[in-house]
């Protein structure tokens, strides 16, 4: 990956935040995790939650990291 490409993904990931904890999103510590209910969270806060905090889903299997964030 090109130093532009990861330049830009550090900056888009960092202007949106997690609707739990309200942190920005972070590639190194807060990534960006998406549920099978299409629903992102961030990882830090997924580890701590049995079901989706929005539609409440249960979470069966592990979140996909979320590549478009």
């Amino acid at each position: 990956m090109s130093a532009d490409v990861f330049q830009t993904l550090k900056v888009r990931a960092g202007d949106l935040e997690c609707p739990v904890c309200r942190e920005n999103f972070e590639l190194e510590n807060r990534l960006p995790m998406s549920l099978l209910c299409g629903h992102t969270f961030c990882s830090k806060c997924l580890n701590q939650l049995p079901k989706c905090p929005t539609c409440r889903e249960k979470i069966d299997q592990k979140p996909q990291r979320n590549t478009m964030v």
